[in-house]
């Protein structure tokens, strides 16, 4: 006779492979390539505005010439997504040498504003606004003295965004910010 210890591990064993499998249908499509060049650091922002853009961001990288480049794609219902050549390499070239570094970040402020901050030069940030999704804005942030490193947006409560960079000086970092009510106006960077 069968023990019910068997039957139930035979069925537990059985149910786990079942959703397993079909877990794998249900919830993975196949992957498609968006992208033709070597691509590094994604970023995705979620409008919360109805029918405004939500966007995927990467990085693009030129090795030979040690460029990177940022471009995006963009959706309205988040099953078509818009290729524009506008939004092709819309921020660079940026120049590096070393390894590839991590050079931008993005967000999307309640108004459905969306925002990319860029390190554009060792000295200098470059934040990209857009109202729609099909293009953007830039504001060149160019008033600094020091190296800048890592330079990360984030959506404020009231609608505006803040930005923060790390800037070196004597083998130390010290961490500034700035806001902005749009994206467009920055306040001078504080410590």
């Amino acid at each position: 006779m069968i023990s019910i210890k068997k039957v139930l591990i035979v069925l537990t064993i059985s149910l786990i492979t079942i959703a397993a499998v079909s877990a794998q249908n249900l919830y993975w499509e196949n992957p498609e390539e968006i992208t033709e060049t070597d691509t590094r650091f994604p970023s995705a922002v979620s409008n919360p505005v109805k029918g405004k853009a939500s966007a995927f961001f990467w990085e693009e990288v030129d090795k030979e010439r040690n460029r990177i480049y940022i471009s995006a794609q963009t959706t309205t219902d988040g099953i078509t997504w818009r290729d524009d050549r506008g939004l092709k390499r819309f921020i660079g070239p940026i120049n590096y040498s070393g390894e590839v570094p991590d050079v931008y970040s993005s967000a999307v402020n309640k108004k459905g504003t969306i925002a990319v901050a860029a390190l554009t030069n060792t000295k200098e940030i470059t934040v990209s606004i857009s109202e729609d999704g099909r293009g953007f804005k830039k504001k060149i942030i160019n008033n600094f003295e020091q190296p800048l490193v890592a330079p990360r947006i984030y959506a404020t409560h009231n609608g505006g965004f803040i930005l923060f960079a790390s800037m070196g000086m004597n083998d130390s970092f010290k961490l500034y910010y700035t806001v902005s009510p749009n994206g467009s106006t920055w306040e001078d960077f504080k410590e």
